[in-house]
């Protein structure tokens, strides 16, 4: 829910200013960056230690995964959308010229 919210408030603010929109980009990119790596790292805990440690905190890991992964799907979902012209046209049409 979070993760909706922040991409309609990111789709307001672009087209409210647009010189917000690479920094905006920088922000989305970074963020798609974070939760792929926390979602990486549980999951390769779940890989290399699965009956190791803590039952507890096998538990908390894996909700950490749970959550990161859903995030990394909801963001990398909203990246794919408004880049989908980039994908339909090829690359030249990803970047504007001035």
């Amino acid at each position: 829910m979070t993760t909706v919210l922040l991409a309609v408030a990111t789709e307001c603010l672009t087209f409210i200013k647009k010189i917000l929109f690479f920094r905006l980009q920088l922000i989305w990119n970074w963020l798609l960056l974070v939760l792929f790596l926390l979602s990486a790292a549980t999951g390769l805990y779940f890989i290399f230690f699965p009956n190791l440690g803590n039952p507890d905190l096998a538990l908390q890991l894996y909700i950490w995964h749970a959550e990161t992964g859903l995030a990394f799907i909801a963001v990398g979902a909203y990246h794919a959308l408004r880049r989908f012209a980039c994908m339909l046209r090829g690359l030249g049409a990803c970047f504007r010229r001035r």
